[in-house]
């Protein structure tokens, strides 16, 4: 009996130790395995140091909680910030709060994106003492079970482009205003222009017609031969002050001091007489005179006098139809036809170009939600209210945040 006892202790013993002796291999096989893995991680780790060394352009790595890890040369320069002073940290004594709160959004956002996220963000560089206005590129990167792991970051500096950008804007800006002053000093040298026609030309030629007149019916029996010559003579008066008249109305209607709609109704009528183009004006409400400034009453006569021409001679068309509206201190004009399509919003020849131009001049704008097929020309125009509000806050043309 005893004897069988400790045999089988034996055997349990034996059992224990080679189970034991598997275990201690597993578990060394497990750590050369870990110390592999962790080889492999800083290899890694070393060849992407090594990566965002040499990137040319800003490059740094945050981890899960947008602490800085990692970052080279040329992002230090850009933020003003050695490395040393920002690995572990976020950054927020190094930026103001408004900018740290955008960047921790942006890092944000890209985790939740699981993707490239492209911002422009506000950049304050301390060496610089200043913000600069940067693009960022930022990929968000995900352990196994798909947990944030780290945040792959790379930003370029466009504050040069950005202010040859407002530069740009601020020239079209002052080129558009020369050319509103140009027309309206225009307008107005044409408006003076017609009223010395009208007053010293015209009523000279309407006095020498009346003067002409007595002769004439005081001639009739006793001189035939004057008689005849006066008779010649008033005709041709008559065709000289229709052609002062009509140099007077291209000049400066005098319909205009009357309001927009009566000014379009008047070159609307003449456009038939003269060309025999069909010409209907639709007003679904009045608009009195003084919801338009005198300017804008001039410009948008002249782009709707401007875009009727421009049909006339290339749309073929026979019917027009021009609509003005007033809505919420803003005009609306369209102008549509039933001849060739061709859309001032979109056009490359001159005419098209110079009205888009007078009506972006006037702080107007050309407008292509569901416009109707016919419809060529769709514009809103701000009334007096609104041009006086944007006269009195003008647009500041620096960079935007």
């Amino acid at each position: 009996m005893p004897t069988v006892l400790i045999s089988l202790f034996s055997c349990a013993l034996a059992a224990a130790l080679l189970a034991q002796h598997a275990a201690n291999r597993r578990l060394r096989a497990e750590l050369r395995q870990r110390e592999e893995q962790g080889d492999a991680q800083a290899q890694r780790l070393r060849w992407l140091n090594e990566l965002v060394v040499t990137m040319p352009v800003p490059t740094f790595i945050k981890d899960a909680q947008s602490r800085f890890v990692m970052m080279n040369q040329a992002c230090e320069q850009m933020f003003g910030v050695p490395f040393d002073s920002l690995q572990g940290k976020i950054g927020e004594e190094f930026w103001p709060p408004e900018q740290m709160a955008a960047f921790l959004a942006n890092d944000r956002a890209s985790f939740a994106a699981r993707g490239l996220v492209v911002r422009e963000e506000l950049l304050w560089d301390a060496g610089l003492n200043a913000s600069r206005q940067v693009q960022t590129f930022k990929k968000p990167m995900f352990n196994a079970v798909g947990e944030p792991e780290m945040l792959i970051g790379m930003f370029i500096d466009i504050s040069e482009r950005e202010q040859a950008k407002a530069a740009l804007q601020t020239s079209l800006r002052q080129l558009r205003e020369l050319s509103d002053y140009v027309e309206m000093a225009r307008e107005n040298e044409h408006q003076r222009i017609a009223r010395e026609a009208h007053d010293e030309l015209g009523q000279t030629l309407m006095a020498l017609k009346i003067d002409v007149s007595m002769l004439h019916a005081r001639t009739r029996p006793s001189h035939p031969l004057l008689h005849a010559e006066s008779r010649r003579v008033l005709a041709t008066l008559d065709h000289s002050i229709a052609v002062v008249r009509a140099i007077i109305n291209e000049l400066h209607p005098s319909t205009l001091e009357l309001g927009l709609p009566a000014a379009v109704d008047w070159l609307l009528k003449r456009i038939r007489r003269d060309s025999g183009l069909v010409c209907r004006l639709h007003l679904p409400e009045e608009i009195a005179p003084q919801q338009l400034e005198q300017r804008r009453t001039w410009a948008v006569f002249r782009i709707i006098q401007e875009a009727l021409a421009d049909i006339g001679a290339t749309a073929q068309a026979s019917h027009v139809d021009v609509s003005l509206r007033m809505l919420n201190d803003t005009l609306f004009l369209s102008i549509s036809h039933d001849g060739l399509p061709s859309r001032f919003n979109d056009g490359s020849d001159l005419a098209k170009i110079a009205i888009r131009e007078r009506i972006a001049a006037i702080g107007g704008e050309l407008d292509d939600r569901g416009a109707d097929p016919s419809c060529v020309l769709s514009a809103r125009l701000p009334g007096r209210k609104k041009e006086r509000e944007a006269a009195a806050s003008p647009s500041d043309p620096g960079l935007a945040a």
